[in-house]
């Protein structure tokens, strides 16, 4: 249901971004990614299957929006930095291969109800991801230091992390 949801939204949010704003879509979609936890949690606390499949459904939205973090990382920085700010993005991609597998086994039996807790775990990085985005992401160009210290590559790192602990 994850990738299903993610195929559906790649369309819509692509188009959110290119007439809102990259903030917006992202915003979006990191509630939506909550939302989705909640939802999925929900389900698992009544027993719920459809539920559970519904939250997958609308944490894959969440998902088709991390495919746009390293086109927001090259608007931010200098076309010199720009390899470098996708790099980034994409060890941010690797770092979460890495540290989303250990979070689900920290949480997995957490709680009486198994897995509850990485929904839980889940919801409350998709509240701290969407409170780090900037008030814009198609900032003008920086230097290559200060690029590396901003708000929006910070939040896309995290954001980036998050995204593993699906997989």
């Amino acid at each position: 249901m994850v990738v299903l949801g993610s195929m559906l939204a790649a369309q819509p949010l692509s188009g959110l971004m290119a007439r809102y704003g990259r903030r917006t879509g992202f915003s979006v979609a990191t509630g939506l990614g909550a939302m989705g936890a909640m939802i999925a949690a929900y389900g698992l606390y009544t027993s719920s299957f459809a539920l559970l499949l519904l939250g997958s459904l609308f944490t894959g939205v969440y998902m088709s929006a991390q495919g746009f973090y390293r086109f927001a990382a090259t608007d931010t920085a200098t076309p010199e930095f720009q390899p470098k700010a996708i790099s980034y993005v994409m060890a941010g991609g690797l770092a979460s291969a890495i540290i989303g597998p250990q979070l689900m086994k920290l949480t997995a039996q957490a709680m009486a109800i198994p897995f509850l807790a990485t929904y839980l775990a889940i919801i409350l990085i998709n509240l701290a991801g969407r409170s780090c985005l900037p008030s814009s992401i198609s900032l003008p160009r920086r230097a290559v230091r200060k690029a590396c210290r901003t708000k929006a590559a910070r939040c896309a790192r995290f954001s980036a992390v998050r995204s593993s602990s699906w997989r």
